[in-house]
């Protein structure tokens, strides 16, 4: 029976996933579409944009430079927890390096204690 649910889960999920592509796929050409309808509007000045071409290009640019600063964001903020982590593995390398290093030279007092 978990096997079953598993794959119906995994049947689930797999549909989701290629019902969303279509969607988004099918929003994507109606979006060209438009687009294409509205790209230019002629004047006596020669062609120029229609004012909803103009919203929709610019709501686009805007949202791929937030998109595109959430990834820096993210990419910055990776590579700081990647430094802070290298930064404390060091410092556990130095403390153990410490560690041993007085241990090595306490082992070196006490065999010249001895030898005395």
């Amino acid at each position: 029976k978990l096997q079953d649910r598993e794959r119906h889960l995994a049947k689930m999920k797999e549909m989701k996933k290629v019902l969303g592509e279509q969607f988004r796929e099918k929003e994507e050409q109606r979006l060209q579409e438009f687009l294409d309808r509205k790209r230019v509007q002629s004047t006596s000045f020669g062609p120029q944009e229609d004012d909803e071409f103009r919203q929709i290009l610019y709501k686009q640019r805007t949202d791929k430079i937030k998109m595109l600063g959430k990834e820096i964001k993210n990419q910055i903020d990776s590579k700081k927890m990647v430094y802070d982590a290298s930064k404390n593995m060091q410092m556990e390398v130095e403390k153990h390096q410490n560690k041993n290093i007085n241990k090595f030279l306490a082992d070196e007092a006490l065999d010249a204690k001895q030898r005395k």
